[in-house]
C-alpha cells in the first residue's frame, strides 16, 4: 500500500509502502485486516504489515492494483501516528 501523499511523490519521486501479505497466520497486534472487496481487487483477505515501512523509486511500480477505504486509511493513519509519536 502506497502511503506517500501526490505531491510529496511528485518532489522526490520516492512511494513510502506498507506491505500487504496474505498470511494471516503471521498477524500482529498492529497490524491491520484488509478484506477483499471490488475496490481493492485483493485476490484474497490480507494484512497490513503497518510496522515494516519502506520506500521504493517510483519506476519499480508498473500500475495501480486497487484503493482501500477509508476506514483501513484512518486505521493506517492512526498507527503512523503511534510510529512516528505525533
Amino acid at each position: 500500500m502506497v502511503i506517500e501523499s501526490d505531491s510529496q511523490i511528485k518532489r522526490t519521486k520516492v512511494f513510502s509502502v506498507i506491505p500487504l501479505t496474505s498470511n494471516l497466520n503471521n498477524k500482529t497486534r498492529d497490524d491491520i485486516l484488509v478484506k477483499t472487496n471490488k475496490n481493492n481487487n485483493l485476490f484474497r483477505d490480507s494484512i497490513l504489515k503497518v510496522h515494516h515501512l519502506e520506500s521504493f523509486d517510483q519506476f519499480r511500480f508498473i500500475k495501480k492494483i486497487g484503493e482501500i477505504n477509508d476506514k483501513i486509511l484512518d486505521k493506517v493513519k492512526n498507527y503512523l501516528k503511534i510510529h512516528f509519536d505525533f
